[in-house]
């Protein structure tokens, strides 16, 4: 029986011993390493879209559904747009209250602190499509098409990181209970290591 004894002290319980530390340390590894392509996959996705994008996306000119923005001059827009600046080159582009109205729709399908940007952006669209002579119409449309569907992919990549973030939080918590389970492995070894030296 002593040699069965001193198998199970000096091989067994130092095999476990080794075995529970590496399980430990490989699940502390891979939150770790979780943890860092987590803090990569939460980088946003860049919806910004520039003057080039669009006019490149509209060269040569494509036949699309275009929003029809007449060009009669009427002074209400600044009523229907209360929080934003409209720069000059689109002011001559919405300025009656039908465009303004179709703009304003674009821009409550936006939060409050994005419909600056918005208008901006469509004003550096504008102002590179006058310069190469393309239809003003086109680029509006265009830029609108381009931003929605970035603003999109936004939203869904945000949705897609929440359910990450969860299944992350998930993981730590299941992490945390093998931890606790090899733990307490261990402190049963330590347990009945000391038990048999007072014994013994």
């Amino acid at each position: 029986m002593q040699v069965f004894d001193k198998f199970e002290k000096k091989f067994l319980f130092g095999l476990t011993r080794i075995f529970a530390m590496l399980i430990i340390l490989g699940i502390l590894i891979a939150v770790g390493v979780g943890g860092i392509m987590f803090a990569d996959l939460s980088k946003g996705i860049d919806t910004k879209v520039t003057a080039i994008e669009v006019t490149n996306a509209i060269k040569p000119p494509a036949v699309v559904d275009m929003v029809s923005i007449p060009s009669t001059q009427s002074p209400e827009n600044q009523n229907l747009l209360p929080f934003v600046k409209l720069p000059f080159v689109l002011q001559k582009h919405f300025n009656e209250p039908g465009s303004v109205k179709i703009l304003k729709g674009w821009l409550d399908a936006l939060p409050l602190s994005a419909h600056q940007n918005f208008i901006d952006e469509m004003a550096k669209t504008v102002t590179e499509s006058d310069k190469l002579k393309l239809p003003y119409a086109e680029a509006i449309d265009k830029y609108k098409q381009l931003k929605f569907k970035k603003l999109n992919e936004e939203i869904s990549a945000k949705a897609e990181r929440r359910t990450q973030q969860l299944y992350f939080i998930g993981a730590i918590f299941g992490a945390i209970a093998l931890i606790a389970l090899f733990s307490l492995i261990l402190v049963l070894l330590a347990i009945e290591r000391n038990t048999r030296r007072v014994e013994g």
